[in-house]
């Protein structure tokens, strides 16, 4: 629902899930993050607009690590900052410039399970990495400086490999956690399956399978590691299992998928694609 209240949102873009089922949602256009139960009951709310430390200006990627710890990528604030879970401030990163650790209207982040945190930057061809105390680690150079992308989505998988979604060509690329291409797939604009229009969030759970959802076809589409397509879920409207504009996406570890309904200004929940 759209509003400032507790539960309410405007303008949710990305989620994540801890280990525990709860779910963290930045509320972008209210500033804002929300932490809610499996079953939607609200829990915390943490944020307002600024730049002091626990303030954002539209906050956007949102990822847990291992232990919990929740780290939101502060885009307008050239910023990461950290949170406890129950959205106490711990540190922050980063400020504007293009060196390594300073950032650009960051987007997309991710941990993975070693405690490496990964960090996209609107424009850029690489992927910045730190240690969860926000320490500078190094720079995965994933395409040529000549590239041009849109990176949409960010996330690791228990290998260490790093999968980015490229919204403008439409595919889904794999990278060593070094930066070494192991595949790329999709591609074709459409909407039959394994084919997108504006793909929009990435998402992986833990037996490997990728979620994809694409803003204008309404939708979410599931494949395997290979890109070998699945299933699909969603379609258009604003009726339970519809969808108008999704965009961040995640699966918890009983294989629910969360979805921000961006345009219905709330989030919805799949169950798991047999």
């Amino acid at each position: 629902m759209l509003g400032t209240g507790d539960g309410q949102f405007s303008g949710p873009t990305r989620i994540a899930v801890d280990g525990a089922g709860n779910v963290y949602v930045t509320d972008s256009s209210n500033h804002r993050v929300q932490k809610f139960t499996s079953n939607g009951q609200f829990l915390a709310k943490w944020g307002i607009f600024g730049t002091r430390d626990g303030e954002f200006f539209l906050p956007k990627g949102i990822a847990v690590d291992s232990a919990g710890n929740v780290y939101v990528v502060d885009s307008f604030n050239h910023r990461i900052q950290k949170f406890g879970p129950d959205g106490s401030f711990l540190l922050t990163w980063g400020t504007l410039g293009t060196g390594d650790g300073k950032f650009r209207s960051p987007q997309e982040i991710a941990a993975d399970d070693a405690g490496n945190i990964y960090v996209y930057e609107t424009g850029k061809t690489s992927v910045q990495m730190f240690d969860t105390q926000g320490r500078f680690l190094r720079r995965l150079t994933i395409f040529p400086p000549y590239r041009v992308t849109d990176i949409v989505g960010l996330v690791v998988d228990q290998d260490g490999n790093v999968y980015v979604l490229d919204s403008l060509l439409r595919q889904v690329h794999q990278f060593t956690g070094r930066g070494q291409i192991l595949q790329t797939w999709g591609g074709s604009r459409g909407s039959g399956p394994g084919e997108f229009r504006l793909p929009a969030g990435l998402a992986l759970d833990i037996t490997g399978n990728l979620y994809v959802t694409d803003a204008t076809n309404q939708r979410f589409q599931v494949f395997d590691a290979n890109g070998r397509f699945l299933a699909v879920g969603g379609r258009a409207g604003s009726g339970e299992g519809q969808l108008t504009n999704p965009d961040g996406i995640a699966v918890d570890k009983d294989g629910n998928v969360y979805v921000v309904d961006t345009r219905n200004n709330r989030v919805q929940v799949f169950s798991p694609i047999p």
